[in-house]
């Protein structure tokens, strides 16, 4: 690290503490001055709280005067790092919060390494063991580790920042050792055993108990033919691990151990033979990529000695058989007689393999009497080695032999490739399916997928241009996704790269997979396409096999074998005998899937049978459709939990169904699926797509109601519980004005059709319209109208929702006794009908009730039974809900940090749901914690963000909450003006819906930003009609209750009026009850110190 000006600082932090500022050396006074900098230098991406430094260095001391020392120690850092031409000091700071900051004027080792390894994760190649850029920068790295990270530096006294040291010590050295074992087993690769000896040392350096690096070194001296030193290395492990733990070397290094000692002589040819192997797998042409972890499982199970045979089993062009040799050449160390490889795929009789395998291990058994297998059970008999039998499925009728090769010698392992499993007993199963591709949300990290790292390899190797980038990022993951991850189909896709773009790749393939296909000469002829490898796999299959597997290519996803067997008409043996052959595999579930490549020629084959594939596809959408409606009542019941799962698992299928029954016009099926369709899209909170399907729907309904003869009257009825679905969907997604136009109509529809319980529905979808404008005199009568009418046509879980809203008018009314009667009556009639999600809907209502009354631990009481529904209950916009009424109740009480969790993941949430009702609320809320957080900028941004979305969704009430909040931001920050336009434009909106209690927090924002703008008299006439209401009582509906009093008491006294003191004794009055009905003193402390305007309202100054 050389430093490039006279300013430049250079902090080593490997192997102790060394700080340089303009090229000599610091010295500074002190350990926490040295903590804080290098604490700051390390956490450098983020901004540090002055109260979190002071709890690190400083816990044992009052705040006032550990404020004072974090003073002092800031100064004396920038006296000893000062920095030239007025340059922004590395310890910067403002009032809340203190950080380091860099400019390019610093260089310390750990960010170099840091660096370094970034640049490796980043950086396009097939396999990081084989790049020689990303192991030179590995070397480099692992050269910084001089030793432990901060060794030897002690702050005493602070237990916070030691235990953070020690996070960090621990995480270097593993990070460092798992550096050195990867770049020894890569130069031991490439044959440099010198330099993989150097970094097998350094490891055994750094840690002398880890018991790997001991191998390795074992292993390594052996290569070099030097058995002494590595029977030397065996002894010195025993005396570490007994002086240090007083335990013996692992089974693995001792059959090592027992395996080198067993040389005939020092140096013997057996050492290298061993390591290096004798075996006759076929040399790579191009690199292996991934399957690290099957290789993984493999090597256990041959290292273990119990599992004799081996069967790699998955669809043709899965990988089997270049994942058995990786895998074999990985373990040539364990069979001293070699490793063989034996291809099946010329043979046409089972009777032909002992031949292929003697002509394998170089055996002639030509000139020999007796039977061929029993030659060569005979010749096999003594020998340790492990032979691949490659391509088995066409001839297991050799499954016998094999059995008897391994009885016949004990030491002999098989490791076999097949479509089919050989079912035997000693049989140890792999399932081997595609490598991992990126899906939806994990673009950003595509080049570390083994599938985009194959297909970006084989590309590069017909386009020298070709490399992965942002742009054609996407369409490289959809061509994986396509083939589902399958080696051969990426191959077979990566052929095109020179005659297309990735995109239009992508897109074509998705029309036509005939064009996995290619001409080249070094692909073997039965893998130059995926419709010859799916066709070999059809030819294997008896006819009513391939009836039921072009069948069951109906299905989009898994499936149940009830599904299968009411649909396909699935027998269990048809079923095992497809498992069997790698076309349809279990799931960990237990349930059945096929892969998407030979699902796609599966159902080409099954369109052969025009009459066929209709009659399957109506059943199909009939099971699929009756398990959504006999789920609809469990999803309103005591475990919806339950029944959202159970759709859950079929949803792929469900889509398919209600499509394909709106495309067929099949009125029944829609009729059945409805009711279980519409509440599972709604408790599952996939509000789009809910919306989507109720739409589709429609446009049908519109067509058969004015078409469908004798049966109009039906699509009519249909057609209206479709519409009071998609308002539901609607008023979730804040279309407010999409949502107004389908309400009318679902009122006047019900009106003409007669049907009380559905006017009672479009009522209340109405109402919500209204209420979603902030029209709560136009909704109330709705509601009543709606309620009357729910009545009469005995729906009493729309009579529920009814009086719920009913109470939420109240409560703009700014009567919140009222709300809390109609909720109670909601929540009567809801717990009867054992409807939990609607019950956990009301607590989260009766929470903010209590809330708004300013009684927390009764609101708390609420939201604890809301939060356990949470399990049962299973709709992420509920459980959203729940963490911002936690949030609100931390905030008010002071809980600040609490709060802001809470916030962030309802936020997170809702983005994910689309919902831009609770996005507005919680980006208010988060911007009003941050704010007293001391992060203002931030709270104007999120705050800001709220009124935009509120504008742009016409939210109503959130609109003018929003700009309330603004204004409070603004005001914390003096910026007065600003502050004054929010709370203009706020009060506009509510002098228009009439809601007194807000009314009059944007009153006294007026008067207060008037005040402070040294307009007394405009103050004082704003104030005037809000006063009334501060009369002692809570107001739970505004954003700010008690800065109202505070506000109010500030400018009375100003101006000398002795209402001052009258508002200021509410304030006092008003404040000792809500700390007295805090049961948590902990609470109540944080209530009346932490909440500054509490703190400021009992202070003798306010």
């Amino acid at each position: 690290m050389q430093a490039e000006t006279d300013s430049s600082l250079e902090i080593r932090t490997f192997g102790g503490v060394e700080i340089q500022h303009g090229g000599r050396r610091v010295h500074i006074r002190g350990r926490k001055a040295i903590a804080l900098l290098l604490y700051l230098v390390v956490e450098r991406h983020q901004r540090h709280s002055r109260e979190s430094l002071l709890g690190l260095l400083w816990p044992e001391m009052n705040d006032r005067d550990a404020r004072n020392n974090l003073r002092v120690v800031q100064a004396q850092l920038r006296r000893k790092l000062g920095v030239k031409d007025g340059a922004t000091p590395y310890v910067a700071s403002d009032r809340h919060n203190v950080w380091f900051e860099d400019n390019g004027r610093s260089a310390v080792d750990l960010w170099t390494f840091q660096d370094l390894l970034t640049r490796c994760q980043v950086h396009i190649h097939a396999d990081r063991r084989s790049c020689p850029e990303c192991r030179q920068r590995l070397v480099e790295a692992t050269n910084l580790y001089t030793g432990d990270f901060l060794s030897d530096f002690h702050v005493a006294g602070c237990p916070a920042f030691d235990e953070w040291l020690y996070v960090w010590r621990e995480r270097m050295h593993i990070q460092v050792l798992s550096l050195l074992a990867e770049l020894t087993q890569v130069h031991e690769t490439a044959g440099a055993l010198d330099t993989a000896v150097a970094f097998a040392r350094r490891q055994i350096e750094l840690d002398p108990l880890q018991e790997a690096s001991h191998r390795d070194l074992l292993r390594l001296y052996d290569r070099q033919n030097k058995r002494p030193q590595a029977l030397a290395q065996f002894d010195t492990l025993r005396k570490i691990l007994q002086q240090e733990l007083g335990v013996e070397p692992d089974a693995e290094t001792v059959s090592l151990w027992q395996l080198i000692k067993g040389s005939t002589q020092p140096g013997a040819e057996h050492s290298a033979s061993a390591v290096t192997g004798i075996h006759n797998l076929p040399e790579n042409t191009t690199p292996f990529i991934g399957r690290e972890e099957e290789i993984r499982q493999i090597s256990l199970r041959l290292e273990a000695g119990g599992y004799r045979l081996l069967t790699l089993v998955g669809p043709g062009g899965i990988g089997k058989t270049r994942l058995a040799i990786e895998a074999a050449r990985e373990n040539l160390i364990l069979f001293a007689d070699g490793v063989y490889f034996i291809s099946l795929a010329a043979l046409n009789r089972s009777a032909a393999i002992p031949d292929a395998i003697a002509t394998a291990v170089g055996l002639s058994l030509a000139d020999s009497q007796g039977a061929a297998s029993d030659l060569l059970i005979s010749a096999l008999a003594s020998k340790r080695m492990l032979l691949i039998i490659d391509n088995l499925e066409h001839l297991m009728a050799g499954a016998d032999f094999l059995m008897a090769l391994l009885q016949g010698a004990p030491h002999l392992r098989l490791l076999v490739t097949s479509r089919e499993r050989l079912d035997v007993q000693s049989e140890d199963l792999f399932h081997i399916n595609g490598l991992p591709f990126p899906k939806e949300g994990e673009l950003a990290q595509a080049g570390a997928f083994a599938a985009v790292r194959l297909f970006c390899d084989r590309a590069y190797r017909l386009r020298k241009g070709f490399k992965l980038t942002p742009k054609n990022t996407p369409h490289v993951a959809r061509i994986c996704q396509i083939v589902s991850g399958m080696p051969l189909g990426i191959e077979l896709a990566a052929t095109w790269v020179r005659d297309f773009t990735t995109a239009e790749l992508a897109q074509a393939l998705s029309e036509k997979l005939e064009m996995l296909a290619t001409t080249m000469r070094d692909i073997a002829p039965q893998h130059r396409s995926m419709e010859m490898v799916f066709d070999t796999s059809w030819r294997l299959l008896t006819t009513a096999e391939q009836q039921l597997f072009a069948r069951l290519s109906v299905f989009q996803g898994d499936f149940s074998r009830a599904a299968a067997t009411a649909v396909a008409d699935a027998t269990p043996m048809t079923l095992v005998r497809l498992r069997y052959q790698s076309l349809v595999h279990a799931t960990e579930t237990g349930r059945y899937a096929l892969h998407d490549v030979l699902r796609q020629f599966a159902m080409r084959a099954l369109a052969r049978e025009a009459e066929e594939t209709e009659s399957i596809r109506a059943r199909h959408a009939a099971y699929y459709l009756a398990c959504v409606g006999r789920q609809a009542a469990a999803l309103h019941g005591e475990a919806p939990q339950t029944a959202l799962q159970a759709i859950e698992q079929d949803l792929e299928n469900v889509r398919q169904a209600w499509r394909w029954a709106v495309a067929n016009g099949r009125f029944f099926l829609l009729q059945e699926g409805i009711t279980g369709l519409a509440r599972f899209y709604a408790q599952s909170g996939r509000y789009n797509e809910g919306e989507e399907m109720m739409t589709i729907a429609i446009q049908l309904c519109k067509q058969m109601g004015a078409t469908a003869g004798d049966d109009q009257a039906g699509w009519q009825l249909l057609h209206l519980r479709l519409l009071t679905e998609l308002i539901n969907f609607l008023n979730m997604l804040s279309e407010m004005p999409r949502l107004r136009h389908a309400a009318a109509e679902a009122v006047a529809r019900s009106a003409e059709l007669q049907d009380a319980a559905g006017e009672a529905r479009a009522l209340l979808s109405l109402a919500l319209a209204h209420l979603n404008y902030g029209d709560n005199e136009g909704a109330l009568p709705l509601l009543e109208r709606g309620l009357q009418r729910a009545r009469m046509g005995k729906e009493p879980e729309i009579e529920g929702l009814l009086l719920r809203h009913i109470g939420n008018v109240w409560r703009q009314r700014g009567n919140l006794d009222r709300e809390a009667e109609y909720l109670q009556q909601a929540w009567v009639v809801q717990r009867a009908l054992g409807f939990r999600a609607e019950e956990q809907t009301l607590l989260l209502w009766l929470t903010m009730n209590r809330y708004r009354l300013g009684d927390f631990t009764a609101g708390l009481t609420y939201l604890v039974q809301a939060r356990e529904l949470n399990t049962i209950v299973g709709d992420p916009s509920r459980a959203s809900k729940v963490d911002y009424v936690q949030g609100l109740i931390e905030q008010a009480v002071g809980e600040y940090e609490a709060a802001r969790r809470h916030f962030q993941a309802a936020l997170q949430a809702n983005v994910a749901l689309d919902d831009w009702w609770q996005q507005s609320y919680a980006l208010m809320k988060l911007g009003a914690v941050n704010c007293k957080l001391g992060e203002p900028k931030a709270g104007v941004q999120q705050a800001k963000t709220a009124v935009q979305i509120a504008a742009k969704h016409s939210l109503g009430e959130a609109s003018g909450d929003a700009l309330i909040t603004l204004g409070h931001i603004y005001e914390r920050m003096a910026n007065w003006t600003e502050a004054q336009d929010a709370y203009r434009k706020a009060h506009g909106y509510y002098k228009k819906i009439g809601n007194p209690a807000a009314l009059a927090e944007t009153q006294i924002g007026l008067a207060y930003t008037a005040w402070q703008l040294e307009d007394a008299t405009a103050a004082k006439l704003l104030l005037k009609p809000a006063l009334p209401l501060l009369d002692g009582r809570y107001l739970g509906t505004t954003q700010e209750p008690m800065w109202l009093y505070l506000a109010a008491f500030r400018i009375l006294r100003a101006s000398g009026d002795g209402a001052a003191v009258t508002v200021q004794r509410h304030a006092f009055t008003l404040l000792n009850r809500l700390a007295a009905d805090l049961i948590d003193p902990s609470w109540r402390q944080l209530f009346l110190e932490r909440v500054s305007v509490n703190r400021a309202l009992l202070s003798a100054e306010g």
